[in-house]
């Protein structure tokens, strides 16, 4: 049995807006050890 505590999880990020500044940041992420999520109006 694996105790959930103790194996190591990725960081989940959330980014509203995929404009310029949404882009830029997802790319500045892109080289971490982040799930990126990419919410814009027309998904």
């Amino acid at each position: 049995m694996v105790n959930a505590s103790s194996t190591p999880s990725r960081r989940r990020v959330v980014i509203i807006g995929c404009g310029f500044g949404g882009l830029e940041a997802a790319k500045a992420l892109s080289t971490e050890a982040v799930d990126i999520t990419l919410i814009d109006r027309t998904n």
